[in-house]
Parts: structure tokens; sequence; C-alpha cells
């Protein structure tokens, strides 16, 4: 693993073709990061989250940490697993994800209606 043999966030990210929070953010929610501002934002987190939903937590530990908002999720991990790229297979993300791909090659097509073939899509160009 990149992160194992001491390379940096930065390349790592550049490496990766990712943005430096969100390779944080993904060894975050491996368990391989650690920083004392990651270990000070989960325990507050944790603490908050016995009590609160979890938009209050984050305000709460933002406001305790003077961190933003965005500050105290990206030293959280993804509760929702982690996000898969539109190369992955239909069967290894959401319905919501797959729904998003079907929508998403139906406005490209409408744009340009030609044959796609886009995972498990396939759009042929419309008759007028």
């Amino acid at each position: 693993m990149l992160y194992d043999v001491g390379m940096s966030l930065q390349a790592i990210a550049d490496e990766l073709g990712l943005n430096p929070i969100k390779v944080r953010k993904l060894l975050i929610t491996a368990g391989v990061y650690a920083s004392d501002v990651a270990e000070k934002v989960q325990e507050a987190f944790d603490d908050f989250r016995k009590t609160q939903d979890h938009k209050a937590a984050v305000l709460s530990t933002a406001n305790a940490l003077g961190l933003s908002r965005s500050s105290v999720t990206s030293y959280l991990p993804y509760k929702k697993g982690v996000y898969f790229p539109g190369t992955a297979p239909a069967d290894k993300i959401s319905v919501g994800a797959e729904r998003q791909r079907r929508y998403r090659a139906m406005k490209r097509w409408r744009n340009a209606p030609t044959e796609v073939v886009s995972g498990a899509v396939r759009i042929t160009a419309r008759s007028k």
C-alpha cells in the first residue's frame, strides 16, 4: 500500500488522481491513517453521537474543536461505504448509484444521440 511505504497524502493523491482530502478519508475508513487531529475529531464526534443525531454531532464537534463542518466530516470515516467509480460493475454499487448512471447516460444520449455502451446500459440512436 502506498501509505505504508511512506508516501505523503499529496503524493498518493497525485498517483491516484484524487484529492488529498479524499485520500485521507479513505485511509481513515480503512483504519490505517492516524493523527492527533483525526483522533480528537473521532473522540469528540463519538461523545456527541451518544446523545445527538449525526448532523448535530458533526456541528457540535466542529464548534468544540474550532473546525469547520467540512473539516470534521473529512476526518470521519465513510459511513455508507466507499464510492465506486463509473467502471465498477453494477452489483458493486447501490441502486441509487445505478439509477444515477442510467440518468447520466440518457442525458448524454439526448445531447448527442449515438450508440453508447456504459456498463450494463446500452443506448442506441433514436430514429426521427
